[in-house]
């Protein structure tokens, strides 16, 4: 019974061992196993591992929990992205006898060293990429060519050795490394990324030459393996490079190259010299420094068709361009190829494009044959400036011309006399031409019609309407067009003589605007055109009036209004023009109303007073007067008084006859609109007015 239960516990022990342990295939002769425990990953067998995507491993799902991998002395080849991402791994050995890593092998691994034996002859890109912790790598003397980013990211990797073996190496390979041994005294192919800019090259000593003249290498500092150790560092404003070395003297040559702006200033043991050759007698290390220029040279570049100033961040397309620019500054520009015939620059260079650093006083200019010429005058009007301004001859070879309107402080800019409406404009020159920009007072401004205009004046905290015609519909039918501005605050509209009407929606949800002055001139006042203007206290109607309608809810919830005088010549009051006008004690109508429209006065509570001058009852609605007491009193004509008791819903209020002078009773006759040659007049008390107000003989 005794050996019994000891079996047993000894059977169920193994069970249990054995259930720690997940174990599978990892190719035709190759097996693997994962201790849950130990996190150690164990690849036996021998032979070639499969092929994976990034996460298609057998053993993706715990990546990042293996803590050891064992790889067995038969093994051939690593599968692409075979350990892709096993982040906890930090030492790895790869057996002799393997011949090829796959892509992305051992990418995003945590080992910081990894020794690849002579076996291999083949590694495929990224297979060491994003191992960050990687600082040391010995390559294999059997490797001919390495791979497009193959240890990409891995910013511990700063020294290098590759081998004699080695042809050809591809882009971002050592994107990071700062100092690479070279073996070979045969130069490899490689591409401009290939290593970073500032590495350090050191190669044989009887291979400088070879190197120096070697495409691409020949940009890079090359750098015998001297008996001392160099450095070369380069502060802001420019760089540095190895030029050359002598191995036999312990001799390097440099050369600082300052950026756009800038100057060599020194080196940092205070030597002047640059280039410079200096014969090691210990390890060094030396820094160029640089500062801003502060020399200016004068710049004329004419006949181009495009010109970038790299250091000002500025582009200009032709066709002439001239101003100051600091030493050392870079300017790329182009020729135009196709008008006319390129023949060259005045300077000798046949080059359409250019790249130029500026070290003088510099004057370029393309030639051409076969073009024609035009008389071109682009110019800014009163109260602004062109970030770029031409009066005179231009080619049809420069046909296209740059730049900016300004306006100066306190206006804006409001348009191009061609009608264009953007500020920024690229002309294309084709005839003759004479354009100029279109400035007014205040900060910001725009269209509204055709020749009507709008200007923000931020100190008056004003809106002024200029010109002339008719408001267009701006496309909003929620929100005003000013409601969402960039200006805050709007406490007065100035409608000016000439504008014939307010669009609609046009000052609506207005919640600061305080006064409203409206010309002679406006015809219509269109729906919502001032809705829910909340602190509204005052609308002034110039007059005599050509005004003839007030659309519906043009008023609409504008309950700050005291008093409304309706201007002489309105016929129509629309639905809920004033609906909500809650603080509105007094209503004057004039003798031309015709029809006021349901809700137009509804919710008015505190109306004290209503005057009605017309002769023949206006038509009004059931709720015209909505919510207003009927004991109001309403004045209206003494002759017309049992006419408006008879009249539909008139009859219910207080109506009060009013006597009226014979004097005045043409004030009762509403004035008449009439056009004659396209001119809008108004006809009243026996006299011609216009728009303005004035008397017309």
């Amino acid at each position: 019974m005794k050996r019994f239960t000891l079996l047993f516990v000894a059977l169920m022990s193994l069970s249990m061992l054995r259930a720690n342990v997940i174990t599978g295939t990892c190719g035709d002769n190759l097996a693997w196993s994962y201790d849950t425990d130990s996190r150690a990953l164990v690849i036996s067998g021998s032979g070639d591992m499969l092929d994976y995507g990034s996460y298609d491993s057998p053993w993706s799902t715990i990546s990042g929990s293996i803590l050891s991998i064992s790889l067995p002395e038969g093994l051939t080849s690593i599968g692409d992205r075979a350990f892709y991402d096993c982040e906890s791994v930090t030492s790895i050995t790869i057996p002799e006898g393997v011949t090829s890593i796959g892509e992305s092998a051992f990418s995003g691994c945590s080992f910081p060293s990894i020794v690849i034996p002579n076996s291999v002859v083949n590694i495929e890109q990224y297979a060491f990429g994003w191992c960050r912790e990687l600082s040391l790598v010995v390559l294999p003397s059997s490797l001919t060519y390495i791979p497009y980013g193959l240890f990409v990211d891995g910013y511990n990797l700063k020294q290098i050795t590759i081998p004699a073996s080695v042809t050809e190496i591809g882009s971002n390979a050592f994107p990071y490394c700062e100092d690479v041994f070279i073996e070979s005294s045969t130069p490899a192919a490689i591409t401009s990324s290939t290593f970073k800019s500032d590495v350090v090259l050191h190669v044989p000593c009887n291979s400088v030459s070879n190197y120096l003249a070697a495409p691409i290498w020949q940009f890079l500092n090359i750098m015998g393996i001297l008996d001392y150790d160099f450095t070369l560092h380069a502060e802001e404003g420019g760089t540095a490079r190895i030029t050359n070395s002598v191995c036999a003297a312990n001799t390097v040559v440099i050369e600082a190259t300052a950026d756009a702006g800038y100057r060599f200033k020194s080196w940092s043991d205070g030597n002047t010299d640059n280039p410079r050759a200096i014969v090691l007698t210990a390890d060094k290390s030396v820094t160029a420094q640089f500062e801003r220029s502060t020399t200016y040279f004068m710049v004329n570049i004419s006949g181009f068709g495009y010109m970038e100033i790299r250091d000002l961040d500025q582009s200009y397309y032709g066709p002439n361009w001239s101003g100051q620019v600091l030493e050392g500054t870079e300017i790329r520009f182009e020729a135009i190829t196709d008008c006319g015939i390129f023949v060259g620059w005045s300077d000798g260079s046949e080059y359409s494009y250019r790249n130029i650093q500026i070290t003088c006083d510099t004057t370029i200019t393309a030639n051409y044959t076969g073009i024609e010429t035009y008389q071109v005058s682009i110019t800014a009007g009163e109260h602004g400036q062109l970030s770029n301004e031409f009066v005179g001859t231009m080619s049809s070879c420069a046909n296209r011309f740059d730049t900016r309107a300004i306006a100066d402080e306190g206006y804006h800019f409001v348009e191009w006399s061609d009608g264009y409406e953007a500020s920024w404009r690229n002309f294309e020159i084709i005839s003759n031409l004479s354009v100029y920009a279109i400035f007014a007072k205040g900060e910001e401004g725009g269209k509204l019609g055709e020749t009507l205009y709008w200007a923000y004046e931020a100190d008056k905290k004003q809106i002024t309407v200029s010109g002339n015609g008719a408001m267009t519909e701006h496309g909003y039918s929620y929100v005003g067009y000013f409601e969402e501005s960039s200006f805050s605050g709007i406490e007065k509209i100035v409608v000016e003589e000439g504008a014939t009407n307010i669009s609609r929606s046009m000052f609506k949800s207005l919640r600061q605007l305080q006064s409203a002055e409206l010309a002679a001139s406006l015809v219509r006042i269109e729906e919502s055109a001032f809705e829910d203007c909340r602190s509204l206290t005052s609308i002034t109607f110039s007059t005599p009036s050509a005004l003839d309608y007030i659309g519906d809810w043009a008023f609409y919830n504008c309950h700050e209004l005291a008093s409304v005088i309706i201007p002489e010549g309105v016929t129509t009051i629309g639905k809920a023009a004033f609906y909500g006008c809650s603080y509105l004690q007094e209503l004057s109508l004039p003798a031309s109303v015709r029809s006021i429209s349901d809700n137009a006065f509804a919710l008015c509570s505190r109306l004290q007073k209503i005057s009605v001058d017309a002769v023949v009852p206006p038509t009004i609605a059931e709720k015209t007067f909505f919510e207003v007491d009927l004991k109001t009193p309403v004045y209206v004509p003494e002759t017309s008084t049992d006419a408006y008791l008879a009249a539909p819903y008139w009859g219910r209020m207080n109506i009060i006859g009013v006597h009226t002078d014979v004097a005045n009773t043409s004030a009762s006759v509403a004035p008449t609109k009439q056009i004659i040659n396209g001119q809008l007049l108004i006809l009243r008390e026996g006299k011609m007015y216009d728009v303005q107000g004035l008397e017309v003989k």
